[in-house]
């Protein structure tokens, strides 16, 4: 008698994914690092106001960014401001994708509990974000492969992209969508994991194009536009379902 896990495949594509989510960073509080790594910019969380913002009464992601701070996704700064034209940071996403796919080690039994000097030389454990920063990584998501996790850098769309959906697969949740491959006329470069990125974003309507058809897959990501992505991911996890397992004997 075997045992297998059969997935069913129809022409709609199944996928993978969780829920719940944010902190901050300020550059004129700089938190220094060990060795010579650039210092991450942050302030707690628990400084955080939560009147609304005095920056974003007109801006075009107003709603975003409305849904967010209502829902604890993202906050604002000390001075009720969001800042929703400063890039994000990888810190930052790490952060963010933490709370939304609710990344913990409930499930697992560690010989020895991880730590994020384990994987990283330029960020440091027992700091506000080592937590959310450690369980994001260890699924998967935002890795590096040379000891550096580079909080202060930006990532890019495709990089935003592909986190995104290793969230999505690391909580084995399913999201039904109708499978089309997205053509930009700034893609055609990608490797096959970036284009499937792109594809399950695409499909899920969590990321699209530019009005010119282009994607930006190296362009950076505004607060404002993370607010919006975010938004929307949440609207898909809303959808989302275990993955079920069938036995067949």
């Amino acid at each position: 008698m075997k045992r297998i896990s059969v997935f069913l495949l129809t022409t709609l594509l199944l996928i993978s994914f969780n829920s719940s989510v944010f902190a901050l960073y300020d550059p004129n509080n700089p938190i220094e690092l060990p060795k010579d790594g650039a210092a991450i910019t942050m302030i707690n969380e628990s400084l955080m106001p939560v009147a609304k913002f005095l920056d974003v009464k007109e801006h075009p992601a107003s709603d975003d960014i409305a849904f967010v701070e209502e829902s604890g996704i993202m906050v604002g700064y000390p001075d009720n401001t969001f800042k929703p034209d400063r890039n994000v940071s990888r810190l930052e996403l790490a952060i963010v994708l933490d709370r939304v796919f609710d990344f913990n080690f409930r499930a697992i039994t560690f010989i020895k509990q991880p730590e994020v000097k384990d994987m990283f030389d330029d960020v440091r454990d027992n700091e506000w974000y080592s937590t959310p920063l450690l369980e994001t990584t260890f699924f998967g998501v935002l890795n590096s492969n040379d000891r550096l996790f580079k909080p202060d850098n930006g990532p890019t769309r495709i990089e935003i992209a592909k986190a995104i959906q290793q969230s999505f697969k690391a909580q084995n949740l399913n999201v039904i969508m109708t499978l089309m491959f997205p053509v930009f006329e700034d893609t055609n470069n990608l490797s096959p994991e970036e284009s499937s990125a792109l594809s399950f974003v695409f499909n899920t309507s969590i990321m699209r194009g530019n009005e010119n058809n282009t994607f930006g897959p190296n362009e950076a990501v505004t607060r404002a536009e993370l607010a919006g992505i975010l938004k929307r991911t949440m609207h898909t996890l809303s959808l989302a379902e275990p993955v079920e397992e069938r036995i067949i004997e």
